[in-house]
């Protein structure tokens, strides 16, 4: 092999080493390519999203008005009520004031529960509270929303706005009304002589019940 070649080739692998050297050294820069972000938005439990309507509507602090919307989800599904009708119901009774009570028709509460109320509970539950027993807010719940799933499972009164009836005048009293009566109830008008109230005049805990209805739409 001539001389020429010999330096040719010589000059080759040497360009071939250095090569590698730097490629080792110096290994060639890979463009990052970003994978895309997918932002998920994280879902608010609707015992949140109560609590701060809660919050407006009443004088209540944030840890009340929670406590109270998740003790509200909380019965509603152990005695398969409605959620939002519950939430009318307390609002129109009590403006979630959990300490209310109504010298008249000597009701106690947030659901605002009454003698009657707490007597069928106690049946059928074989408790034994006492009307004073209904100022402890989760006592009081359960009661009010054990007696709205009552009236609506036993009694089988299905329409909201019946529910709300029977549970404000009594289920016995309801119960006796023909269609007409009860028609009157719903368009807000004492069908008959009731709690000091003259047939014909205004039924306002109906008239209240549908201007909460807005709340919790």
């Amino acid at each position: 092999m001539n001389s020429l070649i010999k330096k040719v080739l010589i000059f080759n692998y040497s360009l071939l080493a250095i090569g590698l050297i730097v490629s080792y050294f110096f290994p060639e820069k890979k463009e990052r390519i970003e994978e895309p972000q997918i932002y998920v938005e994280e879902e608010i439990p609707i015992e949140e999203i109560y609590a701060k309507r809660i919050l407006s509507l009443s004088s209540l602090d944030i840890n009340e008005a929670r406590y109270i919307s998740s003790r509200v989800y909380f019965y509603s599904q152990k005695y398969n009520v409605d959620y939002n009708h519950c939430m009318v119901i307390i609002n129109t009774e009590s403006d979630f004031k959990y300490n209310a009570y109504n010298k008249n028709g000597k009701a106690y509460g947030l659901c605002q529960i009454t003698k009657p109320c707490l007597e069928e509970f106690n049946k059928n539950n074989k408790t034994k509270y006492i009307l004073n027993d209904m100022l402890n807010i989760e006592l009081n719940l359960e009661v009010g929303i054990w007696y709205i799933s009552y009236l609506e499972n036993h009694y089988k009164i299905q329409n909201n706005e019946d529910s709300y009836i029977a549970y404000n005048i009594g289920i016995t009293k309801f119960n006796k009304m023909n269609n007409y009566e009860k028609e009157l109830l719903r368009n807000g008008i004492y069908p008959m002589n009731m709690y000091g109230f003259k047939k014909g005049e205004v039924y306002r805990p109906i008239k209240r019940y549908y201007a909460k209805l807005s709340n919790w739409s």
